[in-house]
Parts: C-alpha cells; structure tokens; sequence
C-alpha cells in the first residue's frame, strides 16, 4: 500500500495537517477529527481513540501548538485582553445603553464597553391588523442579550484569589484549603468561557 504524501515543511501527510488546522479553527479535536477524517459510522468513543492517537504524535502536536500561537498573535490574545474583556461585563454599568432621555441607544453607537458586553441580539418584528383583518407591520423590538454579569465577577475574584473554595475534611467547622482543587475549578470555568486552550496537546484523550 502507498505511503500518504507527506506535505512540505511540516512531515505530516495532507489529512495530519488538515486535523491539525481544523483542531485550532473549531477548538474541538473530536469535530476536526470528523471532518478530516471518514468517521460518519464510527462511535465517540471511537473517535476520541483517534484523536488521542493523533495528538500523542510529536509532529502533530507541535504543529497544533504552532498554529495556536500564530491565531493568538493573529487575534492578539493575552492575560491583559481577558482580564479586560472580564472586567468590562463584570463591572458593566446597564445605564450606559440609554441615552438622557431613557431612550435605547443605535447598537452602531454604544461605548466601546458596553458593545463588548454584547452578546447576542433578538430582534422581533410587531404587527397589527387592518380593518379588514390583514397584518400589517408597525415596527419592532430588539433586546440585547447581556454577558453573564455573575460569571465574570465570580472568575476575576477567583483569579485574584478572593473566593477559596473550602472541602469539610474532619469535625464540622474543619476546614483545609486546596490549590489544587481551586485551580482545577478556575481552569474549567475558563475553558467553558473559551478562555484557555482546550486541546490536550502531546497527551491522550480520554
């Protein structure tokens, strides 16, 4: 059987790099795995198999590394941007999305801070009927769906080390502090706010 072509410059074959590209493009190992690869009949568990074999390889990994740090450069993405991102929907003011008169402010002319706490809009249109029973269109709504205010605050205390989670270990009222267990917490918020890499690079899935 023919070897796959490798590509050059990378030592990986065409569907290695492509793995590699679309593992940094949706974030998901799993999802990149599907669309390189012929998978349509093949289990999760199958297909985390796969995956973990795919990143236990050095040239595959170091290659989704490489990519991964030219998207960060791309979108410039640092600890100052998060940390800022962060602070602008936990300290977010609702008032700044109203002028004087009370009025909802042109989304094309909110501050910088209150269009980044942005995260979706819904906009509906209203209707009324005619003499005669038609529907006739008389304007419509938009609503702001808002960054979890909570979240945000609960993630920058955390970071600054002003919330300790606490595990009951012996008598009631014994208490024994745990980094561990408190960074492993902090990491899995970021990770489901998109805020640290996902891809267990050089190591198995499991």
């Amino acid at each position: 059987m023919a070897r796959a072509a490798k590509k050059p410059g990378t030592g990986l074959t065409e569907k290695q790099s492509a793995f590699a590209f679309e593992c940094v493009r949706l974030g998901s190992p799993a999802r990149a795995y599907r669309k390189v690869y012929e998978a349509s009949k093949m289990s999760q568990h199958s297909v985390w198999s796969e995956v973990g074999d795919l990143l236990a390889n050095p040239a595959i990994a170091a290659r989704v590394s490489e990519l991964t740090e030219i998207a960060e450069k791309k979108i410039e993405v640092s600890i100052e941007r998060i940390a800022v991102e962060l602070a602008r929907v936990a300290f977010f003011d609702p008032r700044e999305l109203f002028d004087d008169d009370g009025n909802p402010v042109p989304i094309n002319e909110l501050p910088e801070d209150a269009a980044r706490v942005i995260a979706g809009l819904d906009v509906e249109d209203l209707f009324e009927r005619d003499a005669e029973g038609n529907r006739l269109k008389t304007g419509l709504v938009k609503k702001y769906k808002l960054s979890n205010k909570l979240t945000a605050l609960e993630v920058l205390a955390k970071w600054k080390k002003m919330l300790i989670d606490r595990v009951e270990t012996g008598k009631p009222g014994e208490f024994t502090e745990s980094e561990d267990e408190l960074e492993r917490r902090v990491k899995e918020r970021m990770v489901r706010l998109g805020m640290a890499k996902v891809i267990p690079l050089g190591k198995k899935a499991a």
